[in-house]
């Protein structure tokens, strides 16, 4: 059953649908996706490369594309 392999994927990945918990980054520790759970950037979608690294976000441990992860801290540092 689809809806079945969906609940265990989730709970096997709580990282993909829990969204950023903190009002300030830095107030609440981030939940770090692993690198080898994350083929591509968890907010564009690119697929990472040697030259299109992964990075974690520091506001919410996804692994993103290091000008993804630089506009998203700048954006919540504002």
């Amino acid at each position: 059953d689809e809806s079945e392999n969906a609940s265990l994927q989730d709970a096997k990945q709580p990282w993909l649908h829990r969204p950023y918990q903190g009002t300030v980054l830095g107030e609440v520790a981030p939940f770090w996706v692993p690198d080898s759970e994350a083929q591509v950037c968890m907010k564009c979608g690119t697929k990472f490369t040697f030259t299109k690294r992964r990075h974690h976000c520091r506001a919410c441990g996804k692994v993103r594309r290091q000008t993804v992860v630089q506009f998203v801290e700048k954006s919540l540092l504002l």
